[in-house]
Parts: C-alpha cells; structure tokens; sequence
C-alpha cells in the first residue's frame, strides 16, 4: 500500500538517495579502471555484481589499456543476427 503525505514523501527521498549512491558506486568502479589506464568496452547492468554488500565491475575480459585498438565488444543475444 502507498504511502501520502510527508511520510511517503520522506520514503520517496530516502529510496532515490539510495539509488543515487549505488549509481555513485558503479561510477566509482568505472573511475578505478581509468586510474589505471583501463577502458571497459562493454559497460552494461549485468557486468555489476554485489560482493559482500559492495558493488563490483566484472568481466574484465572486455577491458583494453588506454590508447589500444578497441576490439568489438558485444553480447550475442543482443546482437544483431548478422554480427552474432
């Protein structure tokens, strides 16, 4: 059941800070790569996983040092069927 007034508006707030800070942390995952010259080509949900109740970017197979040829990142599935 939803919640009016101040109350549910006081929850709204609380979710949406939440929601930013989990968005803080997956940027804070992407800038660890870059620190290190790194660049994940094939960012999306799925390569975020929570460890231990900490967010972490997997699938570093789809990583390339800074300044390298960048190779086709994709995902089958999601792939047109003439690149798949």
């Amino acid at each position: 059941m939803r919640q009016r007034g101040l109350g549910g508006f006081l929850v709204l707030i609380a979710l949406v800070r939440e929601a930013l800070a989990q968005v803080a942390r997956f940027f804070q995952c992407v800038l660890a790569l870059h620190e290190r010259a790194l660049v994940h080509t094939d960012l999306k949900v799925d390569h975020f996983m929570r460890f231990s109740g900490d967010w972490k970017l997997v699938d570093l197979g789809a990583a390339v040092g800074e300044g390298e040829e960048c190779p086709p990142a994709r995902t089958p599935r999601y792939s047109a069927p003439e690149v798949a």
